[in-house]
């Protein structure tokens, strides 16, 4: 990588961070807040809601963004075409998810306070599908994704502390995020406005058929990579309690900002690689590994050896009995970091599909040991089907990155660009 390409992947990985830094306090901080405010039953309430969330907006990306960036970052000329088109696809999509969400509830028998909840958060949908980020992605204006991110996360500090003063209120920490997101997205749009013009959607039916024919396996690659991370959640609160809910969340927000740091060093380094030769490439990929593997061991070690007192002075004594658990998933630091290195190297070389068949592998894998391990193992159970299947990931995406040749500096062809299938 050159120095002009280092400069600019270290300016915009500074970018993320501050504004990571900046909004990662206002999360915590709401964390601290709702935790202590709600209870540990009344936070696993609002977190199992949370984790169904997850699915639904990776459902409205569907892919797109990672296919948008990709495509604008070669041939910049295409932003506004597919501005509008996904607009108009995430619309479409954000209206089918509201109706499935409402048919859910109705036929699924669960309690009215999850239903209730479930129906609100559901609502974010409708925010995730005016998402622009991309658009800045590609143009490596990472000071706006950050702002638009702060933006949010401050929103939703000052509403849950506005609206959410004890557990009785909690079925308003939905509606106070999708206001939070609605005013992070807005700021976006403002200004893409400003920076690329106005977007209206569009129906290009040929141009949809060709991003989604790239898209799919990002797509299915991020539920099941979803399914990795919180189907452990889901498990919890919908067949034993919202109590062990809100103590493995818990213990778990200690290493969102590692991995949080983790995925945003993967943003900043993702247009770059796209666009680095590839007999570079192999030296950079060393590089971003053994970072990753360095600072993933350290802070594995910390975390792990004071679980109980950093998990206490976060969250209060009621979360101590998640100490323990935390402890264990830890370790999953290092090897989730190495493993993301090892998959924008395959996402960057248009390799969508095995990373979709390696990420299917671990959800999978991670999923069967939560069914197996919970009933026996309680929290600590789901800690080590947490484990696996990132080591699994790991392995996988080793193995992938070596036959394509990406580690020792073969060309990697590209498979071609929707904009090359539907360009007149």
């Amino acid at each position: 990588m050159s120095a002009s390409e280092d400069r600019r992947v270290l300016g915009n990985l500074a970018a993320l961070l501050t504004g990571e830094g900046l909004g990662r306090a206002f999360g915590l901080v709401t964390t601290v807040y709702l935790a202590r405010t709600l209870g540990v039953t009344a936070f696993g309430l609002v977190e199992t809601a949370f984790a169904v969330l997850v699915y639904l907006q990776l459902i409205v990306d569907g892919g797109l963004n990672m296919v948008a960036t990709r495509a604008v970052t070669r041939s910049p000329g295409l932003g506004p075409r597919f501005a509008s088109n996904l607009l108009g696809m995430r619309l479409v999509v954000a209206a089918l998810l509201l109706v499935g969400v409402g048919a859910f509830t109705v036929l699924v028998t669960r309690p009215a306070s999850l239903e209730q909840m479930l129906v609100r958060v559901s609502l974010a949908v409708i925010p995730f599908a005016f998402s622009v980020s991309w658009a800045f992605q590609a143009s490596e204006r990472m000071r706006a994704v950050a702002a638009g991110y702060v933006i949010t996360q401050a929103a939703f500090l000052v509403l849950v502390v506005l609206f959410v003063p004890n557990a009785a209120a909690a079925p308003l920490v939905p509606l106070s995020y999708v206001g939070a997101v609605s005013l992070g997205t807005l700021a976006m749009q403002v200004w893409y406005v400003r920076r690329f013009g106005l977007t209206r959607p569009t129906v290009d039916l040929a141009f949809w058929r060709a991003t989604a024919a790239q898209a799919w396996p990002i797509a299915i690659t991020r539920v099941l990579r979803g399914v990795s991370f919180n189907f452990d959640v889901l498990l919890l609160g919908y067949f034993y309690s919202e109590r062990l809910v809100g103590l493995y969340v818990a213990a778990y927000r200690l290493l969102t900002v590692p991995l949080v740091f983790y995925a945003h060093a993967f943003t900043a380094l993702f247009p770059s690689l796209v666009r680095l030769p590839p007999t570079k490439r192999p030296a950079s990929l060393y590089f971003y590994l053994s970072v990753a593997a360095a600072t993933g061991v350290v802070l594995a070690g910390v975390l792990s050896t004071f679980a109980r007192p950093a998990l206490t002075f976060v969250m209060g004594e009621a979360f101590a009995e998640g100490a323990p658990a935390l402890s264990v998933l830890a370790w999953s630091l290092p090897i989730t970091a190495v493993g993301g290195v090892l998959r924008q190297a395959l996402l960057s070389s248009d390799r969508q599909r095995a990373d979709a068949i390696i990420v299917a592998i671990a959800g999978v894998t991670n999923a069967a040991l939560n069914v197996i391990l919970i009933p026996r193992a309680g929290l600590i159970g789901a800690a080590i089907a947490t484990i696996i299947g990132e080591t699994v990931l790991l392995i996988g995406g080793l193995v992938a990155v070596r036959v394509s040749g990406a580690l020792h500096g073969a060309v990697l062809e590209p498979v071609a660009d929707p904009e090359e299938e539907v360009e007149p």
